[in-house]
């Protein structure tokens, strides 16, 4: 189920340290095969929207070398950056900050629904379960 979250904040950080804010419209949680947390990112133009992906499938990566196993993270926006892992996501309410191998997001879930979260939470657990990142949920 995808719900619609009017003026939910993300911000991008790069390693240098400035930021970009933006606004997130709708948060999602799928499991399954593949163990996948996504946004919905809503971009500077009315009714456009833009990906960011965390997805991590367990079940085909131990055929990876294991540099490349982990939750790999995705966005729309950067298409042609090189496969970006997550090397640490802390949840500490309402903010998520995912540290990557290029960049770190910041996410503030102020207005997504409890159940949402706690969604969110328990995919991140499972994805934590396999190792290749550190998760702090606070």
């Amino acid at each position: 189920m995808v719900r619609i979250h009017p003026k939910v904040s993300i911000h991008r950080v790069s390693k240098s340290g400035s930021s970009a804010s933006q606004y997130q419209t709708v948060f999602s949680t799928e499991t399954g095969k593949d163990l996948v947390v996504g946004y919905a990112i809503a971009t500077a133009e009315p009714g456009e929207v833009v990906s960011l992906i965390l997805q991590r499938t367990p079940r085909f990566e131990m055929l990876l070398p294991p540099e490349e196993r982990g939750v790999l993270v995705s966005h729309e926006a950067h298409p042609d950056r090189e496969r970006e892992l997550a090397t640490c996501i802390t949840v500490n309410d309402p903010y998520v900050d995912i540290e990557t191998t290029g960049r770190v997001y910041q996410i503030d879930l102020t207005n997504v629904e409890v159940d949402e979260v706690a969604d969110a939470r328990r995919v991140l657990r499972r994805m934590h379960r396999h190792g290749g990142f550190r998760l702090e949920l606070r």
